[in-house]
């Protein structure tokens, strides 16, 4: 497993939402190059996490390493308050490494 830091926030511009019509759900993600691959050097980062060498009040033994980050940096203020968070995490749990109930879903 490779280390990599993971970043506290995201760099360049990443804007996320959430579309709903009567044909279903979207997340949608969009960014200049330097955003998407923020986006997509955290993603790596947090899958390439070693979670059982995280101290317990960074990642407690039954929970899984999450981050959150902020999308719309330089967005119209009226705009980023309606811009949900977009949390990036584990399914698999630290101390057992198994997927967590909460995730249950998944099989």
């Amino acid at each position: 497993m490779r280390e990599h830091t993971i970043p506290g926030s995201l760099s360049g511009y990443l804007i996320a939402y959430v579309v709903e019509s009567f044909e279903g759900r979207d997340i949608c993600i969009y960014g200049n190059p330097e955003g998407l691959r923020s986006l997509g050097e955290a993603l790596i980062a947090i899958a390439d996490l070693d979670q059982k060498s995280l101290p317990e009040n960074e990642c407690p033994a039954d929970d899984s390493f999450h981050q959150h980050y902020l999308t719309g940096e330089g967005t119209a203020e009226y705009i980023r308050r309606c811009l949900p968070r977009l949390t990036i995490g584990r399914v698999d749990e630290k101390s057992s490494g198994e997927i967590r109930d909460y995730f249950s879903a998944l099989e």
